[in-house]
């Protein structure tokens, strides 16, 4: 017997033992992931930057400020790879897909705190720092997503 439900799918496309989280578990991944990141990004990883910058120069030294924006880079770029990896890891849609949303709201913040690129090393920091936080959320996303890639099943 048929069903006389319009909105389900064909048996044809229904796979028998198909553990696979839906469209929604992804999403909530994604939106979990893109959060975090940006709450760690923008209120734990100061606190460290200072902190090993306090340690290793005096305050408000030009080392000092030196120290504070590669500590940030890096540490920002080790978070946003991890959060990717997370991304693709537990979603089980395009990795490429999966790994966007983190690296557009990383930019959209970039480009908020930098105050738009007529301020790119004229505003604030270096221009090297700018430069490096510009790439430091897209590049590790399409690496995390390149080296995640998986065949179509």
């Amino acid at each position: 017997m048929t069903s006389l439900n319009p909105y389900s799918p064909p048996i044809s496309q229904l796979k028998e033992n198909d553990t696979r989280p839906g469209i929604g578990y992804s999403v909530f991944v994604i939106m979990l992931l893109v959060v975090a990141t940006e709450f760690s990004a923008w209120k734990i990883l100061p606190l460290i930057n200072a902190s090993v910058a306090g340690l290793t120069h005096p305050f408000n030294s030009e080392q000092y400020w030196v120290v504070r924006y590669a500590s940030d880079s890096i540490l920002s770029v080790v978070l946003v790879t991890a959060s990717c990896y997370f991304s693709a890891k537990l979603t089980r849609i395009n990795p490429f897909l999966a790994t966007l949303p983190i690296a557009i709201v990383g930019f959209g913040f970039f480009y908020l705190e930098l105050g738009g690129f007529r301020c790119l090393g004229v505003c604030g920091p270096p221009l090297w720092y700018d430069l490096i936080s510009c790439f430091k959320h897209i590049v590790p996303a399409l690496v995390v997503a390149a080296i995640m890639r998986r065949k179509p099943q």
